[in-house]
């Protein structure tokens, strides 16, 4: 299953929320490309990259553990 993030999402709550998921949680971009949030470098890429840019909204959030859409539910459309 594969979500997108809500526009205006706060990235410091997404990214503590995520914490909390038992396994990864990747950003696919449209181009296949796999970031795992779970890393604090790769949050930071994903920061840099794709959140200050309308990028974000073109990929999707996947969550190896289907229970772990429900922690960020708040987040995902």
């Amino acid at each position: 299953m594969f979500k997108k993030i809500r526009p205006n999402t706060y990235l410091p709550d997404f990214y503590s929320q995520i914490e909390t998921c038992a396994k990864d949680v990747y950003f696919i971009t449209n181009e296949g490309n796999r970031i795992n949030l779970k890393s604090m470098m790769s949050q930071i890429f994903f920061l840099t990259t794709y959140a200050h840019t309308n990028e974000a909204g073109k990929g999707f959030i996947y969550c190896q553990n289907q229970s772990d859409y429900e922690l960020l539910a708040n987040y995902l459309d």
